[in-house]
Order: structure tokens, then C-alpha cells, then sequence
């Protein structure tokens, strides 16, 4: 009977334990969508003031912005799970300490790093899924992404004729009219062309006008009424004593006439995603890691051939008074030279040296440029496990902390998100930096960040499990 009882107590503490796991689950789902989809939101608005004077007032269609902010969604999740995750536990953790449950569950012999397990196996979960979008749906988004950005980067800017104003938008033309409707009709139309460079020689002016687009041709026609066109001949007549200049004006009327634009600049390019394809952002692990190895064995090799090259040319001794070079090239010759020839020749062979040296400088320069290629495919190699992992770090430290500051709400949450943020962004700026210098080896440039933040969330972690204050 005692066996039973206590298989019983043994059910009823399991069944509670799932209950509860299964409690908490639901209480941190909540706050990690509210917060991932509020992060998501401002990094996109981030990235899109980023790119404003790009990307808008082009005349881009309304799915042209959709298909850009679909693709840029991809590419700022990276940002906004980590920390979205933080303050999901920050919230949940914090909303338990304030109303007393975390003490009440505390007592009843459940503890904290127990009571962390479901929202820690969900930020497992989360680091895969990263993984799994940084190495295998974001390479493919972002080549989509930088493809369309540069077709609509290249793109001119829509025509817009504003009444009153001189629209300049048109290779060699300024055009002004004083009003404009919705149909396209136009008046007090101002045309100068510009097209043979020879300033404001001639110009167009008509009472009224059309425009429209040629389905056939795919120019934008100007069609005129009521106008005259003005045009100036400066001709130069120049004579022994003196020159002098004449103007002549011919004024041409019209009933009618019809101006052609070529618009081709302002429409999209669909460019070839290849073009974009040997950038490190959209490569998956096995690319980047074929990339590395061949930057890698690039600048060994010519880092090689520039150390025998110095050593050859630091060689040579292009002082005239040693005259080395010279006494050689008497005894192959077998001639006498005299002082003149023995300065040409010096001077040619020191020529030849500075010429080597330059040479060999921009070798150097070209060598630095690869090898610090090879750094950021590198660290860009390295980032796609940090960023999983930083999932399940800024999991422990946002528990952790709500556990211990007691605080729900969005408030405390938020601030305690921007300030990891801050810091997390800093110290991974500054360890790239220290990389891409060569100050340290690029391991250290692609992990620093984490292993600091790994500090932080074991200390943290710790603290915590002895229900001690962070600070003080």
C-alpha cells in the first residue's frame, strides 16, 4: 500500500510538473510573438529609412514595395529573434516575480533553472530555425533582394511634372507648365532644349498641350498646341584687327507638333541574380567554406611571391658609387665605360628599382584588400552559428534578469532589450573591427561577441539560481 501511494505522489508531482511546464509555455509564447513582430517592425523601418532616398519617390508599383519588404522580412529576423526571445523571458519571468506565483512555485520544491526548461528547449528550437534561415532561405532572399534594390537604385526617378516648377528629369530637357490635370492635359507649356549643349538657345512655348504614353514605342509624346519655337545661331566672324559676335533669332509658329521622350531610364531592369552571387551574404556554409579556402591559398601565394620579389629588388645596390652593375657589365661586355655611361647605367638600374617598388606596392595593397575579404568570410561564416546561439544565451540572461528584477509589463522589458542590444552590437562591431586588422585571428573576430555574452548570461544565471541581487 505504501508502494502504491508513493507512485501515486510520484504520478501527481510529473503531472503537475507538465502542467506547469505547460503553463509557463503558454505564458512566454505570448510576450516572444508580441515582441518578436514589434522588433521585426522597427528594424524594418530602420532598414528602410536606411534606404529611403533609394528606393522612394521612383514611381515603384505598389507590389514592387511589398516584394522588397517581403524580402527585407528575412533579412531582419536574424535581429529581431534573439532579442525577441530575451524579452519574452524578461516579461514572462518578470510578470511570475511580481505577483508572487515564482515564490509560490519556489516553495513547493520546483526551481528556477526548472522552471526556465520549457521557454529554454523553445530557444533551442528557435537557434535551429535560425540556422536553417541564415544558411539556406537567406542567401536566396538576399540575392533577391540586392537584385531588385540595385534595378530599382538605377531606375530614374518617375515623371512627375509639378505646375510652376521646371521638371528636370529628361536628358537635355527643362520642362515647365502652369497647370496640370489628371487626363494629362497641360498649359502654358515651357520646353528648353538642351540636347546640343549650347545653353538656353532654344525653347519651345504653347499655350496648351497633351501628354500621354505610346503603348507601341514605349516613349512618353509631348503633343503641343498653339506654340512657337525659338532658336539662336551664334556665329563667330573674327578678322585681323578685331572679332565681333552676331545673334541671329528664327522664330518657327506651329498649330501642332508632337515631342517623342525616351523614358527607358525610368522604367526597372530585371538584372541576373548572378551578378550578386559571389557576395559572402548570399552563400550557404559549403560556399562560403570553398570561398575561404581559395581567398585563403590566394593570399598565401602571393604573399609569398611579394616576400621574394622585396628580398630581389631590396638586393640590388642602385648606389652609382659601389658601380657593381657596372663592373659586371664591363667584364660581359668587355669594354671600357666611360663616366657618362656609368651614370646612365646607374640610373637606369635605380629606375628600374623604384619601378619595382611601386609595383610592389600595389601588390601589397592588393594582397590586403583579399586578405581582408578573407576575414569577413570568415566572420560571416562564423555568424551563422552565433546568431543560433545567441538565441539560447539572450534566453538565460532575459529569464534570469525578470527572475530577479521582479518586473512585468513592456517597460523594464524594453529597456533591459535595448541595453543588450547596445552592447551585443558593440562588442560585435569591435571584435570584427580587431579582425578585419588582423589584431586577432578571425575566430575570435566571428565569436567574440557570444563569449562575452556567455559571461554575462552564466554570471547572471548564477546570481539567480542563489537568489542573490545582481547588483549590490
Amino acid at each position: 500500500m505504501r508502494k502504491v501511494s508513493e507512485l501515486f505522489d510520484q504520478f501527481l508531482l510529473l503531472f503537475l510538473r507538465k502542467r506547469l511546464y505547460l503553463l509557463i509555455f503558454k505564458a512566454f509564447v505570448g510576450p516572444f510573438i508580441t515582441s518578436f513582430f514589434v522588433l521585426m517592425l522597427i528594424f524594418l523601418v530602420q532598414t528602410l529609412v536606411k534606404y529611403q532616398s533609394e528606393i522612394f519617390g521612383k514611381g515603384l508599383g505598389f507590389f514592387t514595395y511589398i516584394e522588397l519588404i517581403f524580402y527585407l522580412a528575412f533579412n531582419v529576423i536574424p535581429k529581431a529573434l534573439p532579442f525577441a526571445v530575451m524579452m519574452g523571458g524578461l516579461i514572462t519571468y518578470g510578470s511570475l516575480g511580481e505577483h508572487g506565483e515564482l515564490n509560490a512555485i519556489k516553495s513547493a520544491g520546483v526551481s528556477l533553472l526548472r522552471l526556465i526548461l520549457p521557454s529554454f528547449i523553445f530557444s533551442i528550437l528557435a537557434g535551429v530555425g535560425l540556422y536553417y534561415l541564415g544558411d539556406v532561405i537567406l542567401p536566396k532572399t538576399n540575392l533577391k533582394f540586392y537584385s531588385l534594390l540595385y534595378d530599382i537604385k538605377t531606375k530614374q526617378p518617375a515623371f512627375n511634372l509639378t505646375p510652376g516648377m521646371f521638371y528636370n528629369g529628361i536628358d537635355g530637357y527643362r520642362i515647365k507648365a502652369g497647370s496640370k490635370d489628371d487626363a494629362g492635359r497641360i498649359k502654358d507649356v515651357m520646353v528648353y532644349d538642351h540636347t546640343h549643349k549650347n545653353g538656353n538657345t532654344e525653347v519651345i512655348v504653347a499655350d496648351s498641350g497633351l501628354i500621354y504614353n505610346d503603348k507601341k514605342s514605349g516613349v512618353l509624346i509631348f503633343e503641343l498646341y498653339n506654340g512657337e519655337r525659338y532658336s539662336e545661331n551664334t556665329s563667330r566672324e573674327q578678322s585681323k584687327k578685331r572679332s565681333t559676335n552676331s545673334i541671329q533669332t528664327t522664330r518657327t509658329s506651329f498649330d501642332k507638333v508632337m515631342m517623342p521622350f525616351d523614358i527607358s531610364s525610368m522604367s526597372m531592369k530585371n538584372t541576373p541574380d548572378e551578378r550578386f552571387s559571389r557576395n559572402r551574404w548570399m552563400m550557404n556554409s559549403d560556399t562560403l567554406k570553398i570561398e575561404i579556402d581559395t581567398l585563403g591559398k590566394l593570399v598565401a601565394d602571393r604573399r609569398l611571391e611579394l616576400k621574394t620579389a622585396s628580398t630581389r629588388v631590396l638586393g640590388i645596390d642602385f648606389v652609382y658609387n659601389d658601380l657593381l652593375i657596372v663592373k659586371e657589365l664591363e667584364i660581359k661586355k668587355d669594354v671600357i665605360l666611360t663616366s657618362v655611361q656609368k651614370k646612365q647605367v646607374a640610373q637606369s638600374v635605380a629606375n628600374d628599382a623604384t619601378n619595382m617598388m611601386f609595383h610592389l606596392e600595389r601588390e601589397n595593397d592588393y594582397i590586403e584588400w583579399k586578405s581582408n575579404s578573407y576575414v569577413k568570410f570568415w566572420v560571416e561564416y562564423y555568424h551563422r552559428r552565433t546568431e543560433a546561439v545567441a538565441c539560447v544565451l539572450f534566453l538565460l540572461i532575459g529569464a534570469s534578469l525578470g527572475a530577479v528584477l521582479k518586473k512585468g509589463g513592456i517597460g523594464m522589458p524594453m529597456l533591459v532589450t535595448v541595453m543588450m542590444f547596445l552592447l551585443h552590437h558593440v562588442m560585435t562591431e569591435f571584435f570584427e573591427k580587431k579582425a578585419r586588422a588582423q589584431e586577432i585571428i578571425p575566430l575570435l573576430g566571428g565569436w567574440g561577441s557570444v563569449l562575452v555574452m556567455t559571461v554575462i548570461a552564466i554570471w547572471v544565471a548564477y546570481k539567480t539560481y542563489l537568489d542573490k541581487r545582481i547588483i549590490g
